[in-house]
């Protein structure tokens, strides 16, 4: 769906405050992004000197090596088992069972919203298994654990597709969806390619596997730029975590991943990843709930019909 619309487009549904996460609706996430905005710099300038001291506490079975980024990753699966767990069982979110366009992108959306959080939890496992257990093979390593952020980074662009343009077909518009599966279609393909040449592709001096991150970052980028629409009535603070998130991509790569020894500045960055994820969590369930979603494809579908 796309807002393309005039801006003085008349919301169709009502947004209900106060029904994220811990009540409190927008005040309660904007808080949340001057918090998460507010730890972030506190890691940029304190993260190395924390993780020193976190070593103290998590002690290595090899004076070379570190399990804090196990420990980590295993904190990152907790979150999005929560995160999977809150959505269906703890407070399901209510889904209307009309065939409407609106309805039917929504569903989209929230099918998208799971299967990013559902395809961490391999990723932080292979991870912290690498960490924790010392796993030794390099090179298996870096092949699965790329292949796995890459699969989690493409629910970025399925996500940002499904909010940007036409994605349910419909009787009287069978062709309406056609350009979002050729997105879909060219955004998988894609990233097959980047992720052969970013794997098996090494040389001095050569930046091939930095395409991995830049496909994952670029995709965020894109979805996180499209919460900024006008439809959704996002508070600008709220963005600024999220893009932080996506530009900390570039510092994922085969020397990030396999080197074993400790480094403090890794360690750094996978805390501040977990927290800039929990700001997403807090954000974006709080705008599935509170029908800011509902109404953004609601309108956007009118103003496309205007348009038409």
């Amino acid at each position: 769906m796309s807002d393309k619309a005039s801006a003085n487009s008349t919301p169709a549904v009502v947004t209900q405050r106060g029904a994220g996460p811990f009540g409190g609706g927008d005040r309660t996430t904007r808080w949340v992004a001057y918090l998460g905005l507010f730890v972030s710099i506190l890691t940029f300038v304190f993260g190395n000197g924390v993780a020193l001291r976190l070593a103290k506490f998590f002690p290595s079975p090899q004076e070379s090596k570190t399990i804090i980024e196990g420990v980590i990753g295993i904190l990152n699966i907790a979150l999005a088992a929560f995160v999977l767990i809150d959505s269906w069982l703890i407070r399901p979110i209510e889904i209307s069972e009309d065939k409407s366009p609106s309805t039917l992108s929504f569903k989209q959306l929230l099918l998208g919203w799971r299967l990013l959080w559902l395809t961490w939890i391999p990723f932080y496992a292979c991870l912290s298994a690498r960490w924790l257990y010392q796993i030794s093979d390099d090179n298996a390593f870096w092949r699965i654990a790329n292949a796995l952020n890459m699969v989690n980074g493409f629910f970025f662009y399925y996500l940002f597709f499904v909010l940007d343009q036409p994605s349910v077909p419909t009787e009287s518009e069978p062709d309406r969806a056609k350009m979002f599966r050729r997105n879909i279609r060219v955004t998988i393909a894609l990233g097959i390619i980047i992720f052969i040449v970013s794997t098996f592709v090494r040389g001095q001096g050569i930046l091939a596997e930095k395409l991995s991150p830049a496909y994952i970052a670029v995709g965020m980028a894109f979805f996180f730029g499209r919460l900024d629409s006008h439809y959704l009535r996002a508070h600008r603070v709220l963005l600024a975590p999220l893009y932080l998130y996506a530009v900390i991509q570039l510092f994922w790569g085969r020397e990030s991943a396999v080197n074993p020894a400790f480094d403090p500045e890794r360690i750094a960055i996978f805390v501040l990843a977990f927290i800039l994820k929990f700001v997403i969590f807090i954000t974006l369930s709080q705008w599935i709930r509170d029908g800011r979603f509902r109404n953004y494809f609601v309108v956007a579908k009118e103003g496309l019909e205007r348009e038409g």
